[in-house]
């Protein structure tokens, strides 16, 4: 195997600063749907919403945009009803997840709060990586859609 090259589960080389471009894209992508979030939030409230319901009507527009940002530009994939169910299974988590991080860690260890928001922010990025990857490239999906390695070269 060349440097700079890892082998796939179907004995295929391949670079890997394709991970890394990924990798990149998915920070961007996950970076610009917070950005919205935060921005539909604020202005939701603004408006005399609570937070909490603010936050809910959040949630559908938000996991639609960042479905389709991450099939066209994070992993480059056709977006399927299937992918979707499997992204929305991953992603609602995240909420609660946040949620039930920032007590943990706040209420429960007694971390302050700008030290408990950003390590639930990480423990549900890591979680949204996770979920999102399997989501859209899907165990099985890239070699039942892709040629082989042999025709790939």
């Amino acid at each position: 195997m060349a440097p700079g090259q890892w082998r796939t589960n179907d004995g295929c080389e391949m670079p890997i600063n394709r991970e890394l471009r990924t990798g990149l894209r998915y920070v961007a992508v996950g970076a610009a749907c917070a950005l919205l979030s935060n921005i539909l939030l604020v202005g939701a409230v603004m408006t005399g919403a609570h937070y909490f319901v603010a936050g809910l009507l959040t949630i559908a527009p938000i996991l639609a945009i960042s479905f389709l940002l991450h099939c066209f530009v994070t992993f480059e994939v056709p977006p399927t009803a299937e992918a979707f169910a499997r992204y929305s299974v991953t992603a609602l988590p995240s909420y609660p997840l946040w949620f039930v991080s920032i007590a943990a860690l706040s209420d429960g260890l007694g971390a302050p709060i700008w030290a408990a928001s950003p390590i639930a922010t990480g423990i549900v990025f890591l979680w949204n990586y996770i979920g999102t990857n399997w989501s859209l490239r899907g165990a099985g999906r890239d070699r039942q859609r892709q040629p082989s390695c042999s025709a790939r070269r």
